[in-house]
């Protein structure tokens, strides 16, 4: 079976990063790093087959019986608004540091 290429794409939050494939909701993870959320979203697809195996449900055709290739892509919007809601933090703490 030839391999599937499919996007993968990287988000970021206050608390870390998620990535989400494109095309199936239900392939999802989490890290506090990028590095941890990759590998956990590079096992999502054995372990999914897998346990449909075991409980007798069919594999989706959007996991091409985990012969995937993913291409990461940055969602920038959660970047810019993390890195905006920190720079304006630092902001105000210089702020308040201010007297006249």
């Amino acid at each position: 079976m030839d391999t599937k290429k499919v996007n993968a794409i990287i988000g970021r939050s206050k608390t870390g990063y998620t990535i989400m494939m494109e095309g199936f909701n239900l392939a999802m993870s989490y890290g506090d790093t990028l590095e941890e959320a990759k590998r956990d979203f590079e096992n999502f697809p054995n372990e999914y087959i897998n346990i449909s195996k075991e409980t007798g449900r069919a594999i989706p055709p959007e996991l091409n019986n985990g012969n995937l290739e993913f291409e990461y892509i940055y969602d920038l919007s959660g970047f810019y608004s993390y890195k905006l809601e920190k720079e304006l933090h630092t902001i105000g703490r210089e702020l308040m540091e201010v007297s006249f």
